[in-house]
Formats: structure tokens, sequence, C-alpha cells
């Protein structure tokens, strides 16, 4: 084991980047890298958000920089690369968190807020896993790890073209496993589960709120009971991202709970969250 490894700060040497890293996941998963030795650039559209993170990762003892860009340009991404690269080094690490939800029933959905959505979920994530690629293939290493969501795979109320770009966030994520494993790039994502965010805050006050859902109804559909913290979901991608998980690239791993065990995780037709593995244990007590 490295004296890095001993000192409680195993990624120390790495320089990583992350991508809507100024809340969230993102901005719990850049202090994380931060703490563990890791010189960070911290990437989103808000200034004042990203010095905040950034001094985070200061105070965590790091390197670590702020950088504003928006990842539907395409000049902003590559410059938000070379900047990290310019202040820390090769990068060796990427997280691509950056993401919207625009949330409205199927129906409902304006076809401006779709493109919208796709430009940053889809065409965004594309953007940064290029540029991220060409900076690693220059060091002939390096890790990705890209946030996906349960919603690529299960059908979420009010969500029908947020999933279809998580779904597209799988394809991409194999897709550059499998072309540059052998350039000693790993890529692989987390797909979460109900994380308390912002985005979810969206979802609950535009969709969930007009069908009586609150986070007590989400966390009935939940086998372990709560709502992730942003930190729960930080810990997986740091893993992803290390050299514990050498030998992994190309999967996606879901961090939900066990949310996508229930059999319907939506509410019933009459407006009812669906029964639960634990519902079904206390009724059978009640009636004992």
């Amino acid at each position: 084991m490295t004296d890095a490894a001993h000192s409680g700060r195993p990624y120390d040497g790495h320089s990583a980047i992350v991508f809507g890293g100024t809340s969230g996941i993102g901005a719990a998963t850049a202090v994380l890298l931060a703490e563990r030795g890791a010189a960070v650039a911290v990437v989103g559209r808000r200034r004042s958000a990203g010095e905040a993170v950034a001094e985070r990762c200061r105070s965590a003892g790091s390197e670590a920089i702020d950088v504003v860009a928006d990842v539907t340009d395409e000049s902003q991404v590559a410059a938000a690369v070379a900047a990290a690269t310019d202040a820390h080094g090769p990068l060796t690490m990427a997280v691509n968190s950056a993401a919207i939800d625009l949330p409205a029933l199927f129906t409902e959905q304006t076809e401006v807020d779709a493109e919208t959505a796709i430009g940053v979920n889809v065409e965004g994530m594309w953007r940064c896993l290029r540029h991220e690629i060409e900076a690693m293939v220059d060091t002939g290493r390096g890790s990705i790890v890209n946030v996906g969501s349960i919603a690529g795979s299960v059908p979420v109320l009010g969500n029908a073209v947020y999933c279809a770009t998580k779904a597209a966030v799988t394809a991409l994520t194999r897709s550059a496993a499998y072309e540059y494993a052998a350039a000693g790039i790993r890529v692989n994502e987390v797909a979460p589960g109900t994380t308390r965010s912002e985005l979810l805050d969206d979802w609950l006050e535009s969709v969930a709120g007009d069908q009586g859902l609150g986070v007590q109804d989400l966390e009935r559909c939940i086998p372990l009971g709560h709502l992730a913290d942003p930190r729960e979901q930080a810990t997986v991608i740091a893993f992803l991202l290390s050299d514990e998980a050498s030998f992994v690239t190309g999967t996606s791993l879901l961090t939900d709970g066990g949310m996508a065990l229930n059999t319907r995780i939506m509410p019933t037709s009459d407006g009812r969250p669906p029964e639960t593995p634990g519902d079904v244990v206390a009724r059978a007590r009640r009636q004992a």
C-alpha cells in the first residue's frame, strides 16, 4: 500500500474534473475526491456556486479551481478540460453529472423543453466525454464516470424525455468504454435512484405535487427506506474512478436503495403509492 493510501488520501497525484459540480451529486463528488487527495476542477454554469464548492475542496486540503461552462457549448467544454489540465496536470479522472429535468406529463411536454433536455443530458454528455477522452488518450490512462439514473431503465411519472436521455447516457457509456479500453481508459455509469437534489425538488413541485405525492411516498417505494444523500452516490462514483475498480468498464451500477426491485414504483391508478414489501410485512404482522 502506498504512503498516500496510508494517509487516507489515496487519490494524491490525480487530476479530476467534475462537470455539474456545483450542486447535488456532482458537488458531493468533487468534495469527496478532494478529501481523498485529488486536485479538482469544479465545472458548472453558476460562478458563485462553483466558487463555494471549490473552496470546500481546498478546505479539504487539495488544489481546486472553479470553471464556468455550459455543456451545450462546445468551446466552453473544451476550455474547461484545458483549464483543468493546465491547472493540475494530465487529466486522470472525470465525472459527468451535468443534467436538467423539465418534467411534464407525456402529452404536455413542450418541444422546446424536450430539445433543451436532450441538448444538456445527451449532447452535453457526448461533448464532455469526447474532450475528456481526447485528453486522457494523450496520458495513456484515465477513468470516467457518467451519472445516469434509474429513470434510464424504469418509467417515472412525468419524465418521459428525461428517461429517454438517461437511457442514452447508458448507451454512450458503453460505446465509449468499448472504443477506448485499449487506450487504458475506463468508462462507467452510476444510475442513482431517488436522491435529495434540486432535480428532485423540481420534480416534486411540478409533477408529483399535482398527484399528491411527497417525499414520504417516495421513501415507501425504496426497500432501504430512505432517499439517498448525494454523498452516498459520491462514494460509489469515487470507487469506480479508483484503481480498486481497475477491471470494471462499460458497466451501469444501479444505486437506488433497491427501488427497482419493486414491480411498480409509481402511484396506482387512484393516486396511491404502490404497496411495498415493507407494507406487506407490516400488514401480515397486524393480522397475526
